[in-house]
């Protein structure tokens, strides 16, 4: 016999009325979780692109302070704007 989704209790009620109890598994199905990792992952992969573009906007050699920062404003106010027209309008690195 499959465990009830819900679970009757008579304490804790002044009048013995029957409580009711959800069980955790039957509110969040397994779909539910799967969406969570989803999102959960979306989440650290844009944390991880952003700071990507501050790391690499850091370290190049061919621009200067200014567009230094004027990059890591427009990263800071715009997070994933400022990011993809990072991505496009970075030149190629120089050959090493």
């Amino acid at each position: 016999m499959p465990f009830p989704a819900l679970v009757l209790t008579f304490w804790g009620s002044p009048f013995n009325r029957l409580e009711e109890s959800h069980v955790l598994a039957y509110d969040y199905p397994l779909l539910g979780a799967f969406w969570t990792l989803v999102l959960f992952s979306l989440f650290v992969l844009v944390l991880f692109v952003i700071l990507w573009a501050f790391v690499d906007n850091f370290r190049r050699k061919d621009h200067g302070g200014w567009a230094k920062a004027g990059w890591f404003i427009l990263i800071i106010f715009l997070p994933l704007l400022g990011v993809f027209i990072y991505l496009i309008a970075r030149p190629v690195d120089p050959v090493m």
